[in-house]
């Protein structure tokens, strides 16, 4: 496995024809109303849904599958389950 790091939010990690990339987020419950924006290395997704029996996590994650175009089966929270920083892997 090869691993090279694009900058200092993005890792890519690459493993025969499938890769791997990590995004920094911070997510932002209960806002009146949804977006995502990237400043500073890192999406800053507001939702609606509470910060509660991980309701925000789930639409955090389907908020930023919508806005990269990708399935929501593509990513995975790797880390930041209890807090507003986390860290999503989006696979290919």
């Amino acid at each position: 496995m090869q691993e090279r790091c694009v900058d200092k939010s993005v890792n890519v990690t690459v493993a025969g024809p499938m890769s791997a990339v990590h995004l920094k987020a911070t997510v932002n419950p209960e806002s009146s109303k949804e977006s995502v924006t990237f400043e500073k290395g890192r999406y800053r997704i507001a939702v609606k849904a509470p910060a509660r029996d991980g309701k925000a996590n789930v639409a955090a994650k389907l908020l930023l599958a919508k806005h990269l175009g990708i399935s929501p089966t593509k990513l995975s929270l790797i880390r930041g389950a209890d807090r507003p920083s986390k860290i999503f892997l989006q696979r290919e």
